[in-house]
């Protein structure tokens, strides 16, 4: 089986991307598999001449052979290599013209949305919003098969779209960050991870939540962006290395989220031994117990957030049982093993 995976240049992502995170890991690991897999990016530059006719490059990389360049030059790549599957592992403008031809030309393709806020509802009629809906339109209607990451995606588009075949896929967690350990010895920092700071990451609702708590604490924030300004005590953009380092030394990581797809956050915290606080409406949850290496709260709930938090800081006996619950869990998630569906699902594919 030769697969090709559609993604984005490593340099426009922020360090602590998911996106990133999910498209260099599958990369690796099919390759690790034994599983010819390539990826493409497109041309780096801006202008419409660059992104269309740039000519095709390889880099091989840990990962296995990146290509990258105009979409034109691929598209005859993508004729002469001829793929068992393409797999657009993220939602781009320049797929539309790759679905379309390799929809034309019979090829198997698979699409991952990473997110559905926008999708397949079309909340306000302005160029931006019309241009992703029309790019998600055509990956979706051209695509054999859909990824989706949160188990409440999967209603909205089975009503819709009875016919399709969607999956629901779990994110996975490098094995890097078990080789570092939360001993429980700070007992004081808490931390939000909020990428960028758009209402949906649900940090109002945090500090909501935080002017309700009795323990005393530090809140601890990393993100890009806007996020950056949100706190004196904010770390800003890290390294893996340096957000590891982080998580292991605090006393719970605080997902409030009023929507998230998975969060990889989270299970990067778990297998450092740290318990998380997440709500209701992350992808995740699917998968974890309340009060089991994490606690579950209600989105919106300020109470029971603040409640769960003063527990964690002050029940030392509590927060090592969770310590250890949330590594165990955690080891269910490796990439290793997450491929596994990955493979799974693109030998369904390939064998119709």
């Amino acid at each position: 089986m030769k697969i090709c995976l559609l993604g984005y240049h490593e340099k426009y992502f922020w360090t602590g991307s998911a996106t990133l995170k999910v498209q260099k890991n599958v990369h690796r690991h099919l390759n690790l598999r034994s599983i010819k897999t390539d990826l493409f990016v497109s041309s780096g530059k801006k202008n419409l001449i660059s992104v269309l006719f740039d000519p095709l490059k390889l880099e091989l990389s840990s990962e296995g052979r990146i290509l990258s360049g105009g979409v034109i030059p691929f598209l005859w790549h993508l004729y002469k290599e001829n793929y068992d599957i393409i797999h657009m592992i993220l939602t781009r403008n320049y797929m539309v013209i790759v679905a379309l031809f390799t929809s034309i030309m019979g090829f198997k393709n698979f699409v991952t949305f990473h997110d559905n806020l926008i999708f397949p509802e079309l909340p306000n009629i302005d160029i931006k919003n019309l241009k992703l809906f029309i790019t998600k339109w055509v990956l979706f209607n051209t695509s054999n098969g859909v990824f989706i990451y949160n188990g409440s995606d999967l209603k909205k588009f089975g009503i819709k779209y009875p016919d399709k075949q969607i999956f629901v896929i779990k994110n996975g967690v490098e094995e890097f960050f078990f080789d570092s350990r939360n001993n429980g010895s700070n007992r004081v920092n808490i931390l939000f991870s909020g990428g960028r700071n758009k209402p949906h990451k649900g940090y109002q609702f945090l500090l909501n939540s935080l002017n309700k708590t009795k323990e005393n604490y530090r809140l601890v924030i990393c993100g890009e962006g806007e996020v950056q300004a949100l706190s004196e005590s904010n770390l800003g953009e890290l390294t893996p290395k340096q957000f590891r380092e982080i998580l292991k030394d605090i006393v719970a990581l605080i997902i409030p989220s009023g929507y998230e797809a998975f969060s990889i956050t989270a299970l990067e915290a778990m297998a450092c031994s740290t318990p998380i606080i997440i709500s209701n409406k992350c992808g995740l949850i699917k998968y974890l117990n309340d009060g089991k290496g994490c606690f579950i709260v209600n989105y919106g709930d300020e109470e029971g957030l603040a409640q769960r938090i003063d527990l964690l800081i002050r029940d030392t006996f509590l927060w090592q049982k969770m310590s250890t619950e949330a590594r165990d869990i955690a080891k269910h998630f490796v990439w290793s093993r997450i491929i596994e569906d990955y493979e799974k699902h693109y030998r369904s594919l390939e064998n119709k």
